[in-house]
């Protein structure tokens, strides 16, 4: 997008160009001439805020690489729904990193 504005291009060539609003493309212009390239940053590419503290994610990957013997688990492989039903369950430091499906409360219950 600043390329293209930089090139002389107007915010509906960008727009189509990038496949993006053109309120989208008028707000990166304006935000790369009030910081410059700082509007680069990965804290600037908008979407959902994130769910997971670093620590938190931290903790999920320490989980993840260790034996589910280990923590009192009845198998020896983590799947990915029963790693994240166990981090739901964590007395200590529960974590939710997915949405519940309906199959899987089904299974549960």
């Amino acid at each position: 997008m600043l390329l293209a504005s930089a090139g002389g291009n107007t915010v509906p060539v960008i727009a189509n160009l990038v496949q993006a609003d053109e309120d989208t493309v008028r707000d990166v212009i304006h935000r790369f001439s009030e910081i410059g390239l700082a509007c680069l940053g990965p804290e600037w590419a908008g979407g959902r805020p994130r769910l997971l503290s670093v620590d938190d994610e931290e903790f999920v990957i320490e989980t993840a690489i260790t034996r589910p013997t280990k923590l009192g688990q009845p198998f020896t492989r983590w799947s990915i729904r029963k790693l994240a039903e166990h981090l739901r369950r964590n007395v200590a430091r529960p974590i939710r990193i997915a949405r519940p499906c309906a199959a899987c409360s089904a299974v549960a219950a």
